[in-house]
């Protein structure tokens, strides 16, 4: 499979990472969403004094079958994605996100084009692409400590 991943602003995205996962229902999908918000709360505090390791009852992380980073242009190669459905995600920290359902069948090329979209941005488009790393004009920033 094949294809390409571009930002918000039609220019296209290098270094993104692409994986390609088992589709996941909903409810799977908000588990795994909670996860990592959690892992992420986790490393922070794990940084500070809590125990490394000590970890509660999870839902494992879903394992990608398939992985691979943009290049230059936006464009990505996956080699070896056995037939059946999955869910594409491409992710690049400050920039967005993008995921897309496909089905890869035997002897057919799969192609996929992902356009990124930061969380924020998902509701309203305005400022697409016009982000600064820390955000002066809004006021407001997710990570003052």
């Amino acid at each position: 499979m094949s294809g390409t991943v571009t930002t918000s602003d039609g220019k296209p995205a290098a270094g993104v990472n692409v994986r390609v996962f088992h589709p996941m229902d909903k409810s799977d999908r908000k588990a795994a969403k909670a996860e990592a918000k959690s892992d992420k709360a986790e490393k922070n505090a794990a940084e500070g004094d809590k125990p490394k390791g000590e970890k509660g009852e999870k839902m494992e992380k879903p394992i990608p079958v398939a992985s691979g980073t943009t290049d230059n242009d936006g464009k990505f190669i996956l080699k070896d994605v056995p037939v059946g459905k999955y869910t594409v995600l491409a992710q690049q920290r400050a920039v967005g996100r993008a995921t897309e359902d496909i089905e890869i069948k035997s002897g057919e090329e799969t192609k996929v084009d992902l356009k990124l979209v930061r969380k924020s941005d998902s509701s309203k488009s305005s400022d697409t692409g016009k982000k600064s790393e820390k955000s002066e004009k809004s006021g407001k920033s997710s990570d003052e400590k």
